[in-house]
């Protein structure tokens, strides 16, 4: 049903078997994990093109990066 509220899924889910609730489980964490891959990707994708266009500085001085980082709030 297209109109499903979340609460009637929820509901639904509840009443299915054992075997469906595990195919349930691993479908999720594969789609998790895919959807936290393509974030990592186009973060990855990001930063390159930042690099290339010469706007990320680097160092290797921890307390340089603390500064960084402070100033960003």
């Amino acid at each position: 049903n297209i109109n499903m509220t979340f609460a009637d899924l929820v509901e639904e889910i509840r009443q299915l078997p054992t075997e469906s609730l595990e195919t349930l489980q691993l479908i999720i964490k594969q789609e998790h994990r895919e959807r936290f891959e393509n974030e990592v990707l186009e973060g990855h994708k990001e930063a390159m093109e930042e690099y290339k266009a010469g706007k990320l500085e680097f160092t290797s001085d921890p307390d340089e990066l603390i500064r960084r980082l402070e100033a960003d709030d």
